[in-house]
């Protein structure tokens, strides 16, 4: 993908545990025209898909260029997927947005350790996420 051009947007891997939440996000990507998300419900689901990627319709497997990863989630929690990804030299670099409704500091502080590109607040807003992209790809 071209950094300076946002109109062909990237494909997106949203790790939400919540229906609702699911439900809101898609809802404020696809304002912004983010169609190509897929969903992982767990933490496990979310690093296979990251490291496997899902079958494609072009024979090809599906792999997420950004992941947008909620923090609280039961069982392994989104601290943990990025700890898990930071440590496996084949997903070391995988760009990830979390997604939270904590304002813990410390917490905060871990995920900026880790690398993450940025932190947006729950519920998900497109233009924020859309914003954060192009800073990312651009800066």
């Amino acid at each position: 993908m071209n950094p300076s051009d946002l109109s062909q947007r990237p494909r997106l891997l949203l790790v939400e545990d919540s229906a609702e939440d699911v439900e809101l996000a898609r809802w404020a990507l696809g304002v912004e025209g983010y169609t190509d998300v897929q969903v992982a419900a767990d933490g496990p689901s979310a690093l296979r898909v990251i490291r496997e990627g899902l079958p494609g319709g072009d024979g090809e497997a599906w792999k997420p260029e950004w992941t947008l990863l909620d923090l609280r989630m039961p069982g392994m929690d989104g601290l943990e997927v990025l700890r898990r990804l930071r440590e496996d030299p084949a997903t070391a670099e995988a760009r990830v947005i979390v997604l939270t409704s904590t304002e813990d500091p410390r917490d905060l502080q871990a995920c900026r350790g880790m690398g993450v590109l940025g932190v947006l607040d729950k519920p998900l807003d497109g233009r924020a996420l859309r914003g954060l992209l192009r800073a990312a790809l651009t800066g």
